[in-house]
């Protein structure tokens, strides 16, 4: 019976890798059972990002301090200024643009100001105030990614009616047209954001554009079942039309 050793080797490496130090130690059991023990320090990355996420801030800046870049890649490829910004955390927001975070970084042309926009956060005002310190450091407005969706897009998508506000107070384009042909209005019918859809309104949305499946905003409404925001984005032939089948009904 041969008391030889058969060692098993962590997931993700094969048997012809280089058999350096992996950082795992594997314990000599004759009994056939190859037992290893993870031993790999949890790295910077990780570190950091947890620091992020509990707001600890004197983490962050002494991670800093000893050679840890601002922008340095965490989870997803995001950098750091993405998911602070994905979770609403102003002090976390102001640190890391203090500490010269490129506020333009992307992520497939995903950007910060795009991650505060999908945000899922209800809380208006701390939503704009880190809009506001994007704003005012040099991001953006309309830049877009690999769909061709944009902040604003995001921003009317998940109702974030300040903020919508706000982007159109700073000149965004109002009707830029995503891959799917859905301008920022559609985004905000689609949802069912009555309040939304009014502001992009007065910042002059216009009523006329049409999907890539040759619906406008209105025919986007109805179908949904949204029957006050269509009445709220039909254009005036479209409400003539309406005029027009309402007569013909009442008149059968």
């Amino acid at each position: 019976m041969s008391n030889s050793v058969s060692y098993c080797r962590p997931a993700g490496l094969s048997d012809d890798e280089d058999d350096d130090d992996d950082g795992f130690e594997f314990s000599r059991d004759y009994s056939n059972k190859n037992v290893y023990i993870d031993k790999i320090p949890e790295s910077k990355e990780s570190l950091f990002y947890s620091a992020l996420k509990n707001n600890e801030i004197d983490t962050m800046k002494t991670m800093l301090a000893n050679g840890f870049h601002v922008d340095q890649p965490l989870r997803g490829g995001w950098s750091p200024l993405m998911h602070a910004c994905l979770l609403c955390s102003l002090p976390v927001v102001e640190f890391l643009i203090k500490a010269q975070a490129n506020v333009n970084f992307s992520k497939e042309l995903f950007t910060p100001m795009m991650a505060l926009c999908k945000a899922s956060s209800t809380n208006e005002e701390e939503l704009l105030k880190c809009l506001d310190l994007l704003l005012k450091n040099g991001a953006t407005v309309d830049a877009t990614d690999r769909n061709a969706t944009t902040a604003l897009m995001y921003a009317s998508s998940s109702g974030h009616i300040d903020l919508v506000r706000r982007l159109i107070e700073d000149k965004c384009d109002v009707n830029i047209q995503d891959t799917e042909g859905w301008s920022a209005l559609f985004h905000a019918v689609a949802e069912g954001h009555e309040k939304v859809v009014q502001v992009l309104l007065e910042g002059k949305a216009r009523l006329d554009l049409i999907d890539i499946r040759r619906r406008t905003a209105f025919q986007l409404a109805l179908q949904k079942g949204f029957d006050d925001i269509a009445k709220l984005v039909s254009s005036k032939k479209e409400k003539t039309e309406i005029i027009g089948r309402r007569r013909t009904s009442f008149a059968k």
